[in-house]
């Protein structure tokens, strides 16, 4: 009878680190997807404005997304390539990033990055000379 209490206690104790496991875990998976999509939306440039260096960027007719985040990061003007990558695809320049020579600074953000690469060189164009 003694062992079937010790089995019992040790069966009621395995299923509550177990649970306490799974909790832990899912607070730690939700913390870190928590930081992730905030940082999609509110991730800070590289540099600040006293500090900001001008790079040039070539995006080619043949370039992915996940190609053109891998080159930000190369440049120095993202942190992050999988960062990157979600911020194309949640800006409204995800399908529409135009090929060209590009200079950008490091103290713009993503946002930034992306409308100067998705509008028409027209539209840039323009809105620089005024």
């Amino acid at each position: 009878m003694g062992s079937k209490v010790v089995l019992k206690i040790v069966s009621i104790l395995t299923r509550i680190l177990l649970i306490l496991v799974i909790i832990a875990g899912s607070i730690m998976v939700g913390r870190k997807s928590y930081e992730f999509g905030y940082r999609v939306f509110a991730e800070q440039p590289m540099t600040d404005k006293e500090h900001a260096r001008k790079v040039n960027v070539q995006i080619t007719d043949d370039m992915s997304n996940r190609e053109i985040a891998s080159l930000m990061v190369k440049k120095g003007l993202a942190r992050n390539e999988i960062l990157f990558y979600a911020q194309i695809l949640s800006s409204d320049y995800k399908n529409s990033i135009k090929p060209g020579l590009y200079v950008l600074t490091t103290d713009m953000t993503a946002a930034q990055i992306l409308e100067v690469m998705g509008q028409d060189r027209d539209e840039a164009d323009g809105d620089n000379n005024k």
